[in-house]
């Protein structure tokens, strides 16, 4: 609401369609930061973190979202390594089936030890971003972004 009221001025009306797009707006920035950091697509993922940020998105709340992608990815990744049949995974890990094949894809691009890392990586982030470090929220997140984008 706060964005919402710094972009329309003092005064003005904000009705449900406006609400919306900008709740669209975020989510689908929040998607492009996971699509980035599971492909370790380093500029896509500063550039989707900066703009959650410049949107008003708390730190709390990504790490999270972060997490659970890169966890979902890793998972299916393992499996795929283990040479278990797609159509067992997609049968267990259930879940809408286009999101379902955009993680075996992402998952087939990747592989398991670096995702495992980049999980250990959001984990020390985690950390950090409830007071045991010593860098701002901001800091240690591009910090995070960047080990995990690394090309190894």
């Amino acid at each position: 609401l706060e964005v919402l009221a710094l972009e329309h001025g003092p005064g003005a009306r904000i009705g449900v369609e406006e609400a919306e797009a900008a709740a669209q707006s975020s989510e689908r920035e929040v998607w492009g930061l996971g699509d980035a950091l599971v492909a370790r697509d380093r500029s896509a993922a500063f550039r989707a973190y900066l703009e959650l940020r410049d949107q008003g998105e708390a730190v709390a709340r990504l790490v999270p979202l972060m997490v659970r992608r890169v966890r979902e990815v890793h998972e299916i990744a393992t499996r795929l390594e283990r040479d278990e049949p797609v159509q067992q995974i997609k049968a267990e890990v259930g879940g809408n089936p286009w999101v379902l094949d955009k993680r075996i894809a992402e998952a087939r691009r990747g592989d398991a030890r670096s995702l495992g890392r980049a999980l250990e990586t959001l984990a020390d982030l985690e950390l950090q971003t409830r007071g045991m470090g010593d860098s701002t929220d901001d800091t240690a997140t591009i910090r995070a972004i960047g080990r995990i984008t690394a090309v190894s």
